[in-house]
């Protein structure tokens, strides 16, 4: 990642972000700072426990992200949750479904 020197000293951060058409940034957080997302080129859906997804078939989308502080942190939902060793019946009754489901959920995951 190159410096930006601007941004010595201010606690601040940015990256930017290209989204193959297709591509999804999976579910997380950022334990240690609000922010931004500017979207430059294309569309991305977007949520609060966040992700962002290209839903073009054929065309990229670009984005810059900032974040409120020099070490936002990014904390992955799905490995988060399925790969922390949480019993599969906990997994199971906290999504509304059944074991066989988050078992196939852990495999696709490779947790």
């Amino acid at each position: 990642m190159a410096v930006f020197p601007a941004l010595k000293g201010t606690s601040v951060s940015f990256a930017t972000l290209e989204y193959p058409a297709g591509t999804l940034n999976p579910p997380h957080i950022h334990p240690r700072a609000a922010e931004l997302l500017i979207v430059v080129d294309g569309s991305l859906e977007a949520g609060l426990v966040h992700y962002q997804y290209n839903p073009s078939s054929d065309t990229p989308a670009m984005a810059v992200s900032v974040f409120g502080s020099v070490n936002a942190g990014t904390v992955s939902v799905p490995s988060t949750v399925f790969a922390t060793g949480i019993d599969d019946n906990i997994l199971a009754k906290g999504f509304k479904t059944d074991v066989p489901t988050v078992e196939k959920i852990k495999k696709g995951l490779g947790a």
